[in-house]
Parts: structure tokens; sequence; C-alpha cells
């Protein structure tokens, strides 16, 4: 299977899609949806101007047709580097909510992930910051206008939803302790927090010394101690876990102060949504 029909195959199984149209004279796909919309996917590998972009948004707009941009992770630096970025990057990701949709091709098996471009003070460079892969099921069309100059107006997109994961405090944690752990070791590798994921590369030895002591699995079994359950529980017994340690801090039924159970219900929350997203659950 290849790349683009995997990317059929998710968007084909979305409940808001009709069918996905591989490799037309428009677009790489095209999305057919029961509400009438239409979106053309454009899969970008090698550098375009900006100007490109913005005809394609034209013309797509013009048509009444949403557009959506992805970028092959060979154009994009690694994660956790800081870089001089493009301008058509930074365009594409003023578009998208602040981030951009990246693809990759793993060991045989694609993904689609966000990355985000954030400023730095001072310089003129950016930290680049990895993100989760995307959510097929979040599809959706809307009109946006854009004030950036390089792509200045009214054009009809679509994305895959307006999370911000780089504000997340518990992602910012983890890439802090990874960015210690590459100054420490030299070293990048392709790891997940939380389904998100990182791009790098080290060999099979450093990749086994490195395991044992990973801030994800350590932070991903103190969430199972969290919810008072063996990190080898299935789906229903983590969420029955979750449901019934929520019912007692949940701020509107616990016996404890309220910030305090605001404060454990939160923590409670961000450990159920990690484990989840650690084994894969819907």
């Amino acid at each position: 299977m290849t790349l683009k029909e995997w990317i059929k195959a998710q968007l084909d199984k979305t409940i808001s899609v009709q069918t996905t149209l591989l490799n037309t004279s428009y677009a790489d796909l095209v999305v057919l949806c029961w509400s009438g919309v239409r979106i053309h996917i454009y899969m970008i590998g090698d550098v375009v101007s900006p100007r490109a972009i913005k005809r394609t948004l034209q013309d797509n707009t013009e048509s009444g047709i949403n557009t959506i941009f992805l970028v092959d992770a060979r154009l994009i630096p690694p994660d956790g580097e800081r870089a001089i970025i493009k301008e058509w990057l930074i365009a594409l990701q003023k578009l998208n909510h602040d981030k951009v949709y990246v693809y990759h091709v793993k060991a045989n098996t694609p993904q689609i992930f966000e990355v985000h471009f954030e400023d730095i003070f001072g310089v003129e460079e950016k930290k680049i910051w990895y993100g989760p892969q995307i959510d097929f099921n979040r599809l959706r069309s809307y009109r946006t206008y854009q004030t950036q100059r390089t792509l200045k107006g009214n054009w009809l997109i679509a994305d895959f939803g307006a999370q911000a994961f780089w504000k997340n405090t518990e992602y910012r944690t983890y890439q802090q302790q990874k960015d210690e752990a590459r100054r420490r070791h030299n070293q990048t590798r392709w790891e997940s927090w939380s389904g998100y994921q990182t791009w790098g590369g080290m060999n099979d030895h450093n990749e086994r010394e490195a395991k044992p002591n990973s801030p994800i699995q350590d932070y991903l079994l103190t969430c199972y101690k969290l919810l008072e359950i063996n990190h080898d529980a299935n789906e229903e017994a983590v969420k029955k876990a979750y449901r019934q340690k929520a019912k007692l801090l949940h701020p509107d039924t616990s016996d404890l102060p309220k910030d305090e159970a605001h404060t454990q219900f939160q923590a409670l929350k961000a450990a159920y949504e990690y484990i989840r997203a650690a084994n894969g659950w819907d």
C-alpha cells in the first residue's frame, strides 16, 4: 500500500467522507464529503514558493474547494533543533493555526503528524516542535482570513483540528527532558510522548541502553500508579479505574477543598489521557 493509498483508507473510514479519489489531475487526493464539501490535498515533496501556495488557494477558493497541504518530513529540520525556517513553511504554519502537517514513512509505517515552529526571542531561528499524529476523524472545513503578507486573503481550507500541542505543560516538560538528554548523550531518537512523535536516529545499541531510563516510560508508569491500576491493564479496566477516581476527585463531588480537588482531578485526567494515547486507544 502506498502512502496515498493509506491516506485514502484513513479518510474513507471517517463519518464525514463519502469517498476519496487518488491521483486526479486536480490534486494528489480529492476528498468528497457527504455534506457536499470538496477538499483537495496536496503533498509537497520539494521546496515551493509562497506565490505557488497562494495561487492554489486562489484557484480552489474561487471554485468552492477547500485545501490541505501536507509536507514531506525531509523538508523539516529535526525535532528539538533550532533553525531558520523558509518563508513558505512559515506561511503554511500561519495558515493552519500555527502548525504544519508533515508526512513520513518509517519501517513501512506511514504517519502524518503536526510540527510547530516556535519563535525565539532576539534571533531569526525558531525552535522545532514535533507533535502528535493527526486524528483523521477531526477533519473539518472552513473559511479563514489571512492577514500575513505572503498569503493575505480569504481562503477555503481544511484541517484536522486546532489543538495547540506545544502549549501543553507536560509536553513542554517532556521536551525539556529530551533536550537535556540530547545534550548529555549527543544523540537523537524516534520516540513518542502521549502520541507525540519525534524524528531522529540512533543505532540499536544506544536504543537498548536508553530504553530503561526513558522518561516517557517512567511517566507512563506514574500515570498507572495515579489511577491505582497495573500497567498491563486493558482499556476497560483503565476506564473503570478512572471513573471511580474521578468521582472522588471531581471538584463538584469531592470532599476535598475545591482548589485541591481541582488540582488532583486535572492530574488524574491528564494521566488517563496519557495512558490512552500511549496505548493508541481512541
